[in-house]
C-alpha cells in the first residue's frame, strides 16, 4: 500500500527496506523516485511472515530427516551385513560342526561364491575337506588291505564274513589257500624271492576269482576266498581247481624259478558252520587233510578226498 513520501529516507539508503512496524511486525517498504531522485512515494507490504520461526521448524524437519535417513542407512548397512557377512561365518560355522559331528567330510561344502575374504575362505575350506577325504579313503585302504599284496587283509576278510553271515542272504563258501613249499622258497632263495612268489599269487588269484568273490591275505603263505550265491558250493569246487593249477605254475626271479603249490580246505555255509569261528575251523581242519592227501589239491570239510587224475597223482607220488 501507499505510504506517504518520507522524507527524513535518507537519501544514501538502499529503496528497499525491512522495517519492525510498532507491533514489532517486519514488513518491506520501496521507495519510489522521480527522476532528480527525489523520494515521491513508498510502499509498504502486509506483513512479512517470521521467518525464523520457518527457519526453526525447517531445522527441526531438517534434523529428524537427516536422523530418518542415518537410521535407514544404518538399517541398510547391518542388512547387507547380516547377509553378506554373518550369514555366510554362520553356514561355516555350522559346516565345520557338521563335519566334526559325522566325520563325513563327503558331502560337506561351503559356499564359495565371491571373490571376497569368505570365499577365499570358503573355497580353503572345501579345499581342506577333500584334502581330508582323500586321506581318509587312504586309511581306510590301508586298514584293510594288505601292504604287500594289495588283498583284503584278515580284519576285511572277517567283516566280510560277518556281514554275509548276518544279510541272510544264502549260502557262501570259504576258500583257505595254504602255499606249500613256500618255506623252502624263503629258505634257498631269499626273502625277496618269497615277497615276489606272495605278490605272484595275489595277482593270480585276482585273475581267477569274479567280482562278486572276495581274495584276502590272512597273512604269512595263507589266502582265502570268500564265495557268495546260491550255487557257492559248485562255485568253490570249480574255483580250486583254477587256484590250484594257477599258483602251480612256476614264479620267475632272478634268472631262476620259485616253485609253490597250494592245499586247499573248503568249508560252507551253514552246512559247516553258523558263524566265522567254526567256518574257519572247518575250512583249516579241511586244508590240512588236503596237505596230508599229498598236497596240491583241495578238500571239503567232512567230505572224502576227490578222485585225482593221474597227473596228479603222479605228482603226488614225486612229491
Amino acid at each position: 500500500r501507499f505510504e506517504e513520501p518520507a522524507l527524513d529516507w535518507p537519501q544514501a539508503e538502499a529503496d528497499i527496506a525491512l522495517v519492525r512496524g510498532e507491533d514489532g511486525a517486519l514488513v518491506g517498504r520501496l521507495r519510489l523516485r522521480d527522476p532528480f531522485g527525489n523520494t515521491v512515494a513508498v510502499l509498504r507490504s502486509e506483513r512479512l511472515p517470521d521467518l525464523g520461526a520457518q527457519a526453526a521448524a525447517a531445522e527441526k524437519y531438517l534434523r529428524a530427516a537427516l536422523l530418518v535417513l542415518g537410521g535407514g542407512g544404518l538399517l541398510l548397512v547391518l542388512l547387507l551385513l547380516e547377509n553378506w557377512v554373518l550369514r555366510r561365518i554362520a553356514a561355516i560355522d555350522a559346516i565345520v560342526d557338521a563335519v566334526e559331528q559325522s566325520r563325513d567330510t563327503r558331502q560337506y561344502r561351503v559356499s564359495d561364491a565371491g571373490q571376497d575374504e569368505l570365499g577365499r575362505l570358503g573355497r580353503a575350506i572345501n579345499r581342506m575337506l577333500d584334502t581330508l577325504h582323500a586321506a581318509h579313503l587312504e586309511i581306510a585302504h590301508e586298514a584293510a588291505h594288505d601292504p604287500l599284496t594289495g588283498l583284503a587283509n584278515r580284519r576285511c576278510a572277517l567283516d566280510a564274513i560277518t556281514r554275509a553271515i548276518g544279510s541272510g542272504s544264502g549260502a557262501f563258501a570259504l576258500l583257505l589257500i595254504d602255499l606249500d613249499g613256500f618255506k623252502q622258497v624263503n629258505d634257498m632263495l631269499g626273502h625277496a624271492a618269497g615277497d615276489m612268489v606272495l605278490r605272484t599269487v595275489a595277482t593270480r588269484l585276482g585273475a581267477e576269482t569274479r567280482r562278486t568273490d572276495l581274495a584276502a591275505r590272512l597273512g604269512g603263505d595263507e589266502f582265502l576266498v570268500l564265495i557268495l550265491g546260491d550255487t557257492a558250493e559248485e562255485d568253490a569246487l570249480w574255483l580250486a581247481r583254477k587256484v590250484i593249477a594257477a599258483i602251480a605254475r612256476p614264479v620267475p626271479h632272478a634268472g631262476t624259478q620259485a616253485l609253490v603249490s597250494a592245499s586247499v580246505g573248503i568249508a560252507l555255509y551253514p552246512q559247516h558252520g553258523e558263524n566265522s569261528e567254526d567256518l574257519f575251523a572247518a575250512a583249516d581242519a579241511a586244508m590240512y587233510a588236503a596237505k596230508r592227501d599229498g598236497r596240491d589239491g583241495f578238500r571239503v570239510a567232512g567230505h572224502p578226498p576227490p578222485a585225482r587224475k593221474d597227473g596228479e597223482a603222479a605228482r603226488t607220488a614225486q612229491g
